[in-house]
């Protein structure tokens, strides 16, 4: 089924548009998001901390195993809730863009990248 607290973080103003045409003003975005943290919105869009937000609430109805494809941002945080990484932890945790992770009580493993 098709779940919307999964979807990748709202990119706002940025989304959709080609990465040449706004690399500067995307790269100066991300510095902005560094500096100020985890609750700065995209313009017109989510900050991480939303996406955390809706991420943990699925996370937190799981009471199965359950296989979840999903994008690098929300499987980021759905790892995050799972592991009980704090903010500063997962500001810089590892987003691969592909591969398997099994998440398990006490941690997770991967495989693929």
């Amino acid at each position: 089924r098709l779940e919307p607290r999964m979807m990748e973080i709202h990119f706002g103003d940025f989304t959709h548009r080609p990465w040449a045409e706004e690399r500067a003003a995307l790269e100066a975005a991300l510095a902005a998001a560094e500096e100020q943290g985890w609750r700065l919105k995209w313009a017109g869009g989510e900050s991480r901390g939303d996406l955390y937000d809706r991420v943990a609430s699925f996370h937190d109805e799981l009471r199965r195993d359950t296989v979840i494809v999903g994008h690098g941002g929300s499987i980021r945080m759905l790892r995050a809730a799972r592991l009980g990484l704090k903010m500063p932890e997962l500001m810089h945790f590892e987003a691969a863009n592909a591969g398997i992770v099994v998440l398990t009580g006490d941690g997770e493993t991967r495989h693929g990248y």
